[in-house]
């Protein structure tokens, strides 16, 4: 004897089956763990300001610049202008300056902004 079902649709040949593609979607999804969520926060805040350094250090010494300068010096500067004198004279690392005080900082605030916006999803639903 054959029997069918319906599930999300889809018609499910015998009765066994519809019953094990309705638990389907439930097994499949992963639950991550609080420490699991707070680290990916983190580490995804210490990638994107790590690669954001070297244009965080250039808007420093421009706003440094502007303060200290005549209006005539400043007509001179640009971005490019700027990057090879601190290559020049400083090094390639020289863009990552002052990026671990920004790490330590970005660390937390990006992991429980991500841990926060995860539990308030699974609140939602």
């Amino acid at each position: 004897m054959q029997t069918e079902a319906r599930v999300g649709g889809v018609v499910v040949d015998g009765g066994r089956a519809a019953v094990a593609a309705a638990r389907r979607p439930e097994q499949q999804q992963r639950h991550i763990g609080t420490a699991a969520h707070l680290a990916a926060g983190g580490l995804a805040g210490v990638v994107s300001k790590t690669c954001t350094a070297p244009l965080a250090r250039l808007t420093i010494l421009f706003q440094v610049a502007g303060m200290h300068s005549d209006a005539a010096a400043l007509r001179k500067c640009s971005i490019w202008h700027e990057a090879s004198r601190i290559v020049r004279e400083e090094g390639f690392g020289a863009f990552w300056k002052g990026n671990l005080v920004t790490i330590v900082h970005r660390l937390p605030y990006s992991a429980m902004s991500f841990y926060s916006y995860e539990r308030y999803k699974k609140v939602r639903r």
